[in-house]
């Protein structure tokens, strides 16, 4: 097996990136208005109180587990996707 150049590896680096990025930006505008519509909101000047950041961090990390799992699950399935454009060169 030969060792692979910089600017080889940079190419496959960039196209693993934009593909992530593809496959990744829907779910993290899905993300996005999820957490707007759960997540409490205060007025303006108006003190945080223990049960709303309590309910802040609550609400967050059920939004944030499925997502990393999501994340990660993509990620994977753009690497899979550079992989394969590169085999067929």
């Amino acid at each position: 097996m030969s060792e692979i150049g910089f600017k080889a590896a940079s190419r496959i680096w960039f196209g693993f990136m934009w593909r992530s990025f593809v496959l990744t930006m829907p779910v993290m505008l899905a993300v996005e208005a999820a957490s707007w519509a759960l997540m409490p909101h205060l007025s303006p000047g108006e003190p945080l109180r223990r049960r709303q950041f309590e309910a802040f961090i609550e609400q967050g990390v059920l939004i944030w587990i499925p997502f990393m799992f999501v994340s990660i699950v993509l990620q994977i399935q753009a690497l899979k996707w550079t992989l394969n454009s590169l085999k067929s060169r």
